[in-house]
């Protein structure tokens, strides 16, 4: 029910209900880290990450990842007037670039200046936010949802075994 333009955060991956997607990728291996974490927080996991690795795409309510991704660029192929395709690590190493994308996809006219917008969306920023203001993951978990948010985080966290298994799966 509210005023156009709006703007609607999902998971799920039925891209045809919507007229204009931004997609968010990261890197898969950090994905794991992150939601791994995220599992262990909320008391939804118990295993150790090698465990994790192994069966986090049957256990994750919107399916595998790769079959995730591969849905939005195939997507991207069909309609590209309707889906912007950002990458996680892009974001963090240039925000303002990336917001400009997105400002130009959905024809955002705003009077703020990027680097306005960009100041309070940086990691950093949104960390401090949820330290002062809290967050409901925070009540439920007592952890911060905003961990670390860092590219090539997951180096530190992968067996070479547990390595194996997500490159012979992507």
């Amino acid at each position: 029910k509210a005023k156009s333009p709006r703007f609607i955060k999902v998971h799920d991956c039925e891209l045809e209900d919507y007229p204009k997607i931004i997609y968010v990728v990261r890197d898969y291996r950090d994905v794991l880290v992150s939601y791994y974490h995220y599992q262990k927080s909320l008391k939804e996991f118990f295993g150790s990450f090698s465990d994790f690795v192994r069966k986090v795409d049957q256990t994750h309510p919107f399916g595998a990842w790769k079959n995730h991704v591969d849905k939005a660029f195939e997507f991207g192929k069909r309609y590209p007037n309707r889906i912007l395709i950002l990458h996680y690590e892009s974001l963090l190493k240039n925000s303002e670039d990336q917001l400009a994308k997105i400002a130009s996809f959905t024809n955002y006219s705003g009077k703020n200046n990027l680097r306005d917008v960009a100041q309070p969306c940086q990691f950093d920023e949104l960390r401090n936010q949820e330290k002062e203001t809290g967050s409901l993951f925070k009540e439920k978990s007592g952890d911060l949802f905003f961990r670390e948010g860092k590219s090539n985080a997951w180096k530190g966290s992968f067996s070479k075994d547990d390595l194996q298994i997500v490159l012979n799966d992507q």
